[in-house]
């Protein structure tokens, strides 16, 4: 699932790095956050797609809670 939501390159997924940028850090350092940032977004489409009984949504494939 982590593949296929970076592959449509989630704009809100690069706000740690563009964060890191803006104070003049190293852009290594926003890996864990973007990472970090990423797992949430990922839940809460799993989570809202359930609460929606998406019949699209990924947790039909992955199984239910």
């Amino acid at each position: 699932m982590l593949d296929h939501v970076a592959s449509k390159q989630p704009r809100d997924w690069q706000l740690p790095l563009l964060v890191c940028e803006a104070v003049g850090a190293k852009p290594e350092q926003s890996i864990r956050v973007s990472a970090a940032v990423a797992c949430a977004l990922i839940g809460i489409l799993l989570i809202d797609d359930m609460f929606d009984d998406d019949p699209r949504g990924e947790f039909q494939r992955i199984g239910q809670a």
